[in-house]
């Protein structure tokens, strides 16, 4: 994860990054954590800037790395700018027009240390929050991504659309999943890829309660474009059945986008139509990929799905969706 600064935020950050607690936290999370580019030559910085600059470098963890000397954005400024899907862009210009759009996380001059802080998501300088079922996170209060920006959004559950309803399936999605991507989806105004991957079960008889070929992809795909607010394209939705006995994978359950990873240890299907709690599990697992240590570990995860979305692709694709053009090897990028 890299963050990218114009010089003008570059410098206004580095004499406020010691002003309070928070902006402590952020330089420690800088040095330690992210890798940083800087959209000009350090020959543009002052004797005095030059300074600040050999202050910041002190210190530096092993795995940091700068660079400096071309400027990596596309100006002016449109949804096709920006180098990476989950970099941080901190630039000496308007971005209004960028956050409306709600891809990247972005901030203009003065606005340095607020949207690296966004990065930190429990209070004790911590990557990592813990979420409880039925308290935290309720019927009227369900799952989010923190605010984060997002231009990927991944729910990864075998059971989600398992129910009573062969060839529907949808089961219990209008009292959990549907909450939790009107919430995600509540500020949105630019695109985005929507990816489910789920268990199938068609190697039983169709009589069986175990028989499962996931959900009517045309209904649920409406009933999800029903939850968009006007501004908000549709997403390119991705529907990944996979084989039950096919694949020997549990894939745990998740929810993944650009800058967070969310873990629930038995299901996303929380709660039954009355809101009654279904769950077994008590917490949720909030996990923000500023920190090395949870990017790494997402970056394994992220490759083993889509090693299971492509041999289901290739081997098995019946009760999938997706686009004919898309790379079965690289279904989710983050």
């Amino acid at each position: 994860m890299k963050v990218y600064f114009d010089k003008e935020n570059y410098i206004n950050y580095l004499r406020n990054s010691s002003v309070n607690s928070i902006a402590m936290d952020t330089l420690r999370m800088l040095k330690n954590h992210l890798s940083i580019h800087l959209n000009f030559k350090l020959d543009d910085l002052s004797e005095e800037e030059f300074i600040l600059h050999e202050e910041f470098e002190d210190g530096v963890s092993p795995e940091f790395t700068i660079t400096n000397g071309s400027d990596l954005i596309m100006r002016p400024l449109n949804k096709n700018s920006f180098p990476d899907s989950n970099g941080i862009y901190l630039i000496n210009e308007d971005v209004s027009s960028v956050k409306n759009l709600h891809v990247v996380l972005i901030g203009t001059l003065t606005e340095e240390i607020e949207t690296l802080a966004k990065l930190i998501i429990n209070d004790d300088y911590s990557f990592h929050d813990e979420k409880i079922i039925g308290k935290d996170i309720t019927p009227s209060s369900p799952i989010s991504i923190e605010g984060f920006p997002f231009s990927t959004l991944v729910v990864v559950d075998r059971y989600m659309f398992k129910g009573p309803e062969i060839g529907g399936n949808v089961g219990l999605f209008d009292y959990n999943l549907s909450k939790i991507i009107e919430k995600i989806y509540s500020n949105k105004q630019g695109n985005s890829r929507l990816i489910f991957i789920y268990q199938v079960n068609t190697r039983v008889p169709r009589e069986s309660k175990e028989y499962d070929e996931g959900p009517d992809i045309e209904k649920l795909s409406k009933k999800i474009k029903k939850l968009l607010h006007k501004y908000c394209p549709a997403p390119e939705m991705i529907f990944i059945g996979v084989p039950k006995g096919q694949i020997d994978d549990e894939h745990d359950r998740f929810i993944i986008s650009n800058y967070i990873r969310i873990k629930s240890g038995d299901t996303y299907v929380f709660y039954n139509s009355e809101g009654k709690l279904e769950s077994k599990a008590t917490t949720i697992d909030f996990y923000s990929l500023a920190s090395r240590k949870y990017r790494n570990a997402t970056t394994d995860i992220v490759a083993k799905l889509n090693s299971i979305c492509k041999k289901t692709l290739d081997e098995f694709n019946k009760y999938s969706k997706y686009p004919e053009t898309i790379d079965k090897s690289a279904v989710i990028l983050l």
